[in-house]
């Protein structure tokens, strides 16, 4: 399966220059996207930015084409109607086994960008649904790459202002799912044993506030029912349950695997962010 290049920022030409990964993870809608385009610019080395959503969604429109659903004298934006409209249908396929094949594709064309240019800014998610097989899978390709691993933090309430905020924007190819935005959260996160391992503080308040925005929402765009309610609740329980606010109104967090840095884009803006990581980055050598 082929890449569409569109979506890959590219300058320049490696020439027997160390490889080097910039690897941005952390939730979806976090601000990882935007700040892995920030220090594309900012590297006016030879670099190359690979988005996990830029393959996952070929993948889709491969498979939108493959079932006669669009096809390529269409409009992208009649595109992305079409495939938004048979969401169900089109990721039936990739859901069956946890999107393997267009993972599989991503980390071989990040292996290959990393044998062709000096700096790959690599932006993804790993652990979807707790499951960190695809970390692992990555890792391993990556094996003998230089790596800088920056964590993208985003709060569970500006998780869910910023996904809400952005499904109210024009020109975006699919709206994000809210329930799975907010669910993601507890599985890349854990409580901190250590004070020092700690890189947030999550409440009770926060998280009730947080899903409580969150249903009203959906209430505000139709999407009503005891199921949502129902999704609500779960949500909030695996919540209480992952981090131990049955029994605290609080607690000090921390991400489920080490990184080099950590930014938060509750506290600072996305070009703040791409600056910090940018200057530590080149200071590492």
């Amino acid at each position: 399966m082929l890449i569409n290049m569109t979506s890959i920022i590219i300058r320049g030409v490696m020439n027997n220059k160390a490889r080097s990964v910039l690897l941005i993870t952390g939730t979806s809608s976090a601000g990882k996207t935007l700040i892995s385009k920030e220090l594309a610019t900012l590297l006016v080395e030879d670099v190359a930015l690979l988005s996990v959503d830029d393959v996952l969604w070929n993948a889709v429109l491969e498979e939108a084409n493959r079932m006669g659903i669009i096809h390529d004298g269409m409009s992208i934006e009649l595109q992305q109607r079409l495939v938004m409209e048979h969401k169900r249908e089109v990721f039936a396929v990739f859901l069956a086994d946890d999107w393997q094949l267009p993972k599989q594709t991503f980390n071989k064309s990040a292996k290959s960008l990393t044998d062709q240019y000096g700096h790959v800014v690599v932006d993804t998610v790993f652990g979807y649904r707790g499951n960190f097989d695809d970390r692992t899978a990555f890792m391993q390709v990556m094996e003998n790459v230089s790596m800088f691993s920056v964590l993208v933090y985003c709060s569970p309430l500006k998780l869910a202002q910023h996904v809400i905020e952005r499904n109210g924007l024009s020109g975006h190819r699919q709206k994000r799912d809210l329930l799975f935005v907010m669910k993601q959260f507890p599985y890349l996160y854990q409580p901190a044993i250590a004070q020092e391992d700690s890189i947030a503080v999550v409440t009770q308040q926060e998280i009730d506030e947080a899903l409580s925005m969150v249903l009203q929402h959906l209430q505000e765009d139709g999407v009503v029912g005891v199921d949502v309610q129902k999704s609500i609740d779960d949500i909030q329980k695996f919540y209480y349950e992952t981090f131990g606010l049955e029994s605290q109104s609080r607690v000090a967090i921390t991400h489920r695997f080490k990184h080099d840095m950590v930014v938060n884009t509750g506290n600072l803006s996305l070009q703040q962010c791409a600056e910090l990581i940018y200057a530590a980055y080149k200071d590492r050598g």
